[in-house]
């Protein structure tokens, strides 16, 4: 890591220990991925965030190793990208990444990351389903909380109600078969290497 970005280091605060509860980060200062080979920054207004998200490196580093060796410019769909840090690390390693996020706090929250590491022209967030199916879709929240996960969906043409639970929200988002996607918007969505 170059001086300068140790200066940046030394500026925000760390990740906090898994299983400590810390204090809600001001939105003037992100949190640090827990990621050792580069600075990504996170923001975490929500145990779940501070707990699970910011220790993404920690919770599946065989995912980061796998990432680690691919090529800049290579093309990475991170389905199901929550907030975003498997994705950040991709781009941040020159990997052309398209993260996909349905779900609607935790999308904006992934676009949130994106603009605070300056990665917008290889990081695109698409607030998409990718499902077996193209249509409208229903996704059934078990909570509104960016980052939360425990979610279910499926789709209005045929596809099978996966709820077992009391949901807190549904709404309808559309979902695409990755087929359709790639036919759809090329040459803004590349195929993908991984």
């Amino acid at each position: 890591m170059s001086e300068a970005m140790m200066e940046q280091v030394t500026e925000m605060p760390a990740a906090p220990p898994n299983g400590q509860v810390a204090e809600v980060c001001g939105r003037d200062s992100p949190y640090l991925l827990d990621y050792p080979n580069g600075l990504i920054r996170m923001w975490a207004d929500s145990d779940t965030e501070r707990h699970h998200r910011l220790h993404a490196c920690e919770k599946e580093p065989w995912t980061v190793e796998w990432i680690e060796r691919m090529a800049p410019g290579e093309v990475l769909y991170d389905v199901g990208a929550s907030t975003g840090p498997y994705a950040l690390i991709a781009a941040s390693r020159g990997v052309r990444t398209f993260a996909f996020e349905p779900c609607f706090g935790t999308f904006a929250r992934l676009a949130e990351h994106v603009v605070l590491n300056r990665l917008s022209r290889i990081l695109t967030p698409l607030p998409i389903a990718l499902s077996s199916r193209t249509g409208l879709g229903l996704m059934n929240y078990a909570s509104s909380k960016p980052g939360s996960s425990g979610h279910t969906f499926w789709t209005l043409s045929g596809g099978r109600e996966a709820v077992r639970y009391r949901p807190l929200f549904q709404a309808y988002v559309l979902s695409l078969r990755m087929d359709d996607l790639v036919g759809y918007a090329p040459p803004v969505i590349l195929a993908a290497h991984h």
